[in-house]
């Protein structure tokens, strides 16, 4: 089986709802994160085998396959297919799951992944949220200075469908800034589901 491995993590910038991005369109903002991975990265686009997004409560022509759209619209090849999924707040980390296993099934070497807009509502917390962590620490002998070392979903922000995606991307920097060799993801999603990912940076 093959190894899969993420290569970046590229984002578009946060707002809020009906805020400073709400007049930009999704695919739009899509097609600029797939312009900028490519850059970044320097992978040719004809190297990308497929572009996985998630989407949540999808209206207008985002019904539509946004991640298709999004690959037409960065000029990608036309022979790149996309494919948009929704499990809602789970969508991003799906997206990139779904790619995660595409690689390691060997059905394509390279693909993109990720959530289709960033759209922030602001949150106010006045609640401790830390027992949970804790207690979950403690059961596993973790040291609690390695438990949401950034903060979770709720103190970066939780813009539906894409916060897994985030805490990915999130994930990779601290792994890099502590020198850590492995992290998981995790977080809840609507009716009742959850979905958590193990990463591991590889061994230098």
């Amino acid at each position: 089986m093959s190894e899969a491995v993420i290569v970046d993590a590229v984002r578009t910038p946060r707002g809020k709802r009906k805020g400073s991005l709400s007049s930009v369109h999704a695919v739009d903002l899509a097609a600029h994160v797939l312009e900028a991975a490519l850059a970044r990265t320097g992978v040719a686009p004809e190297r990308v085998e497929d572009v996985v997004l998630g989407c949540v409560t999808q209206v207008g022509e985002q019904a539509f396959d946004v991640a298709r759209a999004a690959v037409l619209a960065a000029g990608l090849p036309i022979s790149v297919p996309g494919k948009t999924v929704n499990r809602l707040c789970g969508s991003g980390l799906s997206a990139v799951v779904d790619m995660a296993q595409a690689v390691m099934a060997g059905q394509i070497e390279l693909g993109l992944a990720g959530w289709r807009v960033e759209d922030v509502d602001l949150w106010e917390i006045n609640e401790a949220f830390a027992p949970v962590p804790i207690v979950v620490g403690q059961e596993l002998g973790i040291p609690l200075d390695r438990i949401n070392v950034q903060g979770g979903a709720i103190a970066l922000g939780h813009p539906l469908g894409a916060t897994g995606a985030m805490l990915v991307a999130t994930l990779l920097g601290a792994l890099e800034r502590l020198d850590l060799r492995r992290g998981a993801v995790t977080l809840c999603i609507g009716y009742g589901m959850g979905i958590t990912v193990l990463l591991e940076r590889p061994a230098r």
